[in-house]
């Protein structure tokens, strides 16, 4: 846990960095769903190609950003191994007896997981906070015209996003504080791991109360009033990179479609 960094913001002057973080959005959306329809191995290897090329475009150094998702990799590993488990008992079949459709189900389960950790990893990563706000506000101002407070549940989801890394960070330092009063986390007995784990979810707990407590009075004392109409410092406009993330875009999304058509 210490190279965890999921969720973080890092400031950089990339191309992914200078997309509107309303395009982000909507493309991790579109995304999601052309992710899900992917029938087989071309369309779903086209697509994290396509998303490899992302991340290398977000000057992230490849090696912290797989670094930082280890835990997450190994989570999707065992996610497509247990699939693969299941598919073999159905079929009756010998582990040593799998077919080709057998393996390549899993691994398309397995790139399907990678995938959307990858959209998600980018988009926080080459998006900050104030923009990930001004983004869905944008969005969801048509529902004004029905009644809801825009405002407010942009700036829910924001903070809502920016205390993962701050509960992660939390959750690393109780770990190194437990540890220095020797308290074991390698225990293989279920009921002494439950209980070291608890040394650390209660205190986790708390201090996120705690931090929500300071977070709302530090936005009462500046007098912060979602209702209030507020101008913006920063306008989003649409720029020559999102032009070219919408063709990206829409580049994948077909090729997606098409690599669906064949037969293998």
């Amino acid at each position: 846990m210490q190279n965890l960094t999921f969720g973080k913001y890092i400031s950089g002057d990339s191309p992914i960095h200078k997309i509107d973080p309303r395009i982000k959005i909507i493309a991790s959306i579109l995304l999601f769903s052309f992710i899900f329809s992917a029938k087989n191995l071309v369309s779903l290897t086209f697509v994290f190609l396509a998303l490899l090329g992302a991340v290398l475009l977000s000057s992230i150094k490849l090696s912290k950003f797989l670094k930082s998702l280890k835990f997450i990799l190994i989570f999707t590993s065992i996610t497509s191994f247990i699939n693969l488990i299941f598919e073999v008992y159905t079929m009756n079949k010998s582990i040593f007896d799998v077919k080709y459709n057998i393996v390549a189900n899993s691994f398309i389960t397995l790139l399907k997981l990678f995938s959307l950790i990858l959209i998600s990893s980018v988009i926080m990563y080459t998006t900050s906070p104030a923009g990930i706000s001004a983004a869905i506000a944008s969005l969801l101002s048509p529902f004004k015209y029905l009644g809801l407070n825009t405002e407010e549940i942009a700036i829910t989801i924001t903070i809502s996003l920016q205390f993962l890394p701050i509960l992660l960070s939390e959750a690393k330092n109780m770990i190194l504080i437990q540890k220095s009063r020797g308290v074991s986390f390698e225990e293989k007995n279920i009921v002494l791991k439950a209980k070291a784990l608890l040394f650390i979810s209660v205190p986790v707990f708390v201090l996120s109360l705690k931090k929500a407590h300071e977070l709302a009075e530090a936005m009462e004392s500046r007098c912060y009033n979602v209702n209030s109409q507020r101008t913006k410092y920063k306008i989003l406009k649409l720029k020559r990179e999102d032009l070219v993330a919408i063709i990206y875009i829409v580049v994948i999304i077909l090729g997606v479609v098409l690599c669906n058509q064949i037969k293998i």
